[in-house]
């Protein structure tokens, strides 16, 4: 089954002037942690812890950048704490550019908390951000742990269906009962016979080359090789698609010189 591609489109957060710019591997005030030393292709995540120094009831801003500058599809788990921090997902498909991502959160820093004065212009917007680099590697497996929000269940289903078994005997087989064969020679080889070489070749007569009166290894008469091919015409019958490659064979026929072969049971394909 094809994995549905989720999408997020860049917001350009490392743009954003804060009064406040973190970007050591360590975070004072988002303290983040679960931090993959390489991401891989397929599911990842961080874990965000916070602090009592960032302000109540603001929604953080995140974004990662790849190395080409395309937004790499990140979120938080819904309806999910863990340690009393949120898990945020990160998802890296094959378009993803390997090299150094640029991991931006923002928040605000609450005044209250801090041990500095907050400009009353930096109050009441985003002023602090976190900014750091993750390197992204397209080469490496996947071996992040599966995380399980809820209770995962399995649905069993049981099919039985019939099975049809072909015989050998008569796969790809039909067979008519009913028709008229009339066979019509190559122009210019009525009456035409081929004398068969000495019995040490290992050689009978056959007419799978369908060119009556023509043997490639039997010595013939003196005439020019006919270039086209014995044909038949059948009626009140049928062929199909089905008998091609088969074999004709043709029981008790009843022919009269210059006139058709009437066959009443004549034709079979194996």
């Amino acid at each position: 089954m094809a994995v549905k591609k989720k999408q997020v489109f860049a917001a350009g957060l490392a743009q954003v002037n804060t009064f406040v710019t973190e970007e050591s591997a360590v975070s004072k005030y988002f303290n983040i942690t679960d931090i993959p030393d390489e991401l891989p292709l397929g599911k990842s995540s961080i874990l965000i812890m916070g602090s009592k120094f960032l302000k109540e009831d603001v929604v953080l801003k995140m974004e990662l950048i790849d190395n080409a500058g395309k937004a790499i599809y990140i979120e938080p788990v819904f309806d999910y704490t863990e340690s009393n921090g949120i898990r945020v997902g990160i998802e890296c498909y094959p378009d993803v550019a390997p090299g150094a991502a640029t991991l931006t959160i923002l928040a605000e820093l609450d005044p209250e908390e801090v041990d500095f004065d907050i400009p009353l212009d930096a109050r009441g917007v985003y002023n602090l951000k976190y900014s750091r680099a993750i390197t992204v590697n397209t080469a490496i497996p996947n071996s992040r742990p599966i995380r399980f929000y809820k209770r995962p269940y399995l649905n069993v289903y049981e099919i039985v269906k019939g099975q049809v078994t072909a015989l050998a005997a008569t796969t790809g087989s039909q067979s008519q009962s009913l028709g008229k064969l009339t066979g019509i020679p190559a122009p210019n080889t009525e009456g035409n016979k081929f004398q068969i070489d000495s019995a040490n070749y290992g050689e009978v007569p056959t007419y799978t080359n369908e060119v009556y009166g023509f043997n490639p290894i039997g010595t013939t008469n003196d005439y020019e090789i006919p270039q086209q091919s014995y044909t038949f015409t059948l009626a009140d019958a049928d062929f199909s698609a089905s008998m091609v490659g088969g074999t004709l064979t043709i029981n008790s026929p009843d022919a009269n010189p210059g006139e058709a072969l009437s066959i009443a049971s004549w034709i079979s394909f194996v």
